[in-house]
């Protein structure tokens, strides 16, 4: 008698591991998409951090009106004053990112609300 598996063992084996994998692999893609909007959360919660930090280093140019006033500050003005890294910039609204969105500014007392909005500022 000759020794090894049959044909119809081999192809329960490789269903089987299929099944498994077709069970397991949606789990696995949702536990990493959901890691990416995490990720990309965090990513928008400190660019609106520096936003704020580059508002109140700057505050000749954005002074403290009392929030008479909303200021627009582009991401590409962030860029070259070196208050947010372009590569985080691109990584989260691509490569038009100074025309997809822009901050909105403004003082509430002593403290600046900064938020993100869409276009460039106009």
């Amino acid at each position: 008698m000759e020794k090894g598996f049959t044909l119809v063992e081999l192809i329960a084996t490789i269903v089987v591991i299929g099944l498994l994998a077709a069970l397991a692999l949606p789990q696995v893609m949702n536990q990493f998409s959901n890691h990416q909007e995490e990720l990309s959360t965090q990513q928008k919660e400190l660019i609106l951090e520096s936003a704020r930090s580059y508002v109140l280093e700057n505050a000749s140019k954005y002074p403290n009106n009392g929030g008479e006033e909303n200021y627009c500050i582009s991401l590409q003005e962030m860029v070259q004053a070196e208050s947010l890294e372009e590569s985080i910039a691109k990584s989260l609204f691509g490569d038009s990112y100074n025309t997809a969105k822009h901050f909105v500014a403004s003082y509430q007392g002593s403290s600046v609300q900064v938020s993100l909005a869409d276009g460039a500022c106009s």
